[in-house]
Parts: structure tokens; C-alpha cells; sequence
């Protein structure tokens, strides 16, 4: 049983390999749009300190202090979907 889930490892292994040096007959590529979020917004609206905001979504408290300290916001609150934040 180990070899088989060994040989579809490698078997899928082998395919991003081959579509990443160009074989698109080998993968699928999928495009995935990221919008923003007003993560003040959203935290109050949950009633949610940073800390149990961070800790819900699975991230550090610093890292949304970072995001903020960027100043990455629009308007109200600091947003996330900048390239530096939660990356």
C-alpha cells in the first residue's frame, strides 16, 4: 500500500515538474482572484480583538500589526489582499 501512494506522489510529482518546464498537457492552471479585506471592519463587526482575530484565522497578532504598520488600508481599517500582507 505504501508503494502505490509512493508511485502517485511521484507520478504527480513528475507532472508539475513537466508543466512547470512548459508541458501543458501535464497540469492545469488555475487563476485565482484575491480581494481586499477591511480587517477592522471585519473585526469589529465579529467582536474579535487582534489577537483572537490572528488566532481564528491562523496567522501571528504580528503579522496583522505589520499589515497596519505598511499602511495598508483603505480608509477605515487596514486591508489585507496587499502583497506583503499574509503572503
Amino acid at each position: 500500500m505504501a508503494r502505490k501512494a509512493f508511485e502517485k506522489i511521484m507520478a504527480g510529482m513528475e507532472d508539475a515538474l513537466a508543466y512547470a518546464e512548459g508541458d501543458a498537457t501535464r497540469g492545469v492552471a488555475h487563476k485565482v482572484e484575491i480581494h481586499e479585506v477591511d480587517v477592522a471592519a471585519l473585526r469589529k463587526r465579529l467582536g474579535l480583538s487582534q489577537v483572537r482575530f490572528a488566532d481564528t484565522f491562523g496567522f501571528s497578532p504580528k503579522t496583522l500589526r505589520n499589515c497596519a504598520l505598511l499602511g495598508v488600508s483603505s480608509g477605515s481599517g487596514t486591508t489585507f489582499g496587499h502583497s506583503n500582507c499574509l503572503a
